[in-house]
């Protein structure tokens, strides 16, 4: 299948974490820096990817967008676009912008999900309408189709 879009899925929630953003947005575990447990999952670290699991089925939507990256990637996890595909839907729900870029891309290339291009504008509509610049950008990619 010819892929839609050529892009690079964004990844977790920036580089570092500051105290503020912790205790902001971690949800059950405000110790949490998922920033610094993507990067510990993605390495190999058991322990670091069985607490961002659990913060995903917990409900936490940074922890679900930045698990589902890692299934689209193949990175700490094996490649699974469907596994991938439920968890970005999750944090989507809950409004995250680049979960629901990301959700757009997956339904624009048929990762994981039927292709189907009105999803994919919707999705990639209310990331944009979020000021979410990736998602202006791959809305213009699909127009017309």
């Amino acid at each position: 299948m010819k892929k839609l879009i050529g892009i690079v899925l964004l990844l977790a929630f920036g580089q570092a974490c500051t105290n503020s953003e912790q205790n902001a947005t971690a949800g059950q575990n405000p110790q949490i820096c998922f920033a610094e447990l993507y990067q510990k999952a993605i390495a190999g670290d058991r322990a670091a990817l069985s607490e961002l699991r659990h913060q995903a089925k917990n409900g936490n939507p940074k922890a679900q967008n930045n698990l589902a990256l890692m299934h689209v990637q193949g990175r700490g996890v094996p490649k699974n676009y469907p596994e991938a595909f439920k968890w970005y839907r999750k944090a989507a729900e809950q409004g995250i912008d680049v979960a629901q870029d990301s959700l757009g891309i997956m339904y624009g290339n048929g990762w994981g999900v039927a292709q189907n291009f009105p999803e994919a504008r919707r999705w990639f509509r209310l990331a944009a309408d979020q000021g979410n610049t990736d998602a202006r950008k791959h809305l213009q990619a699909i127009a017309g189709r």
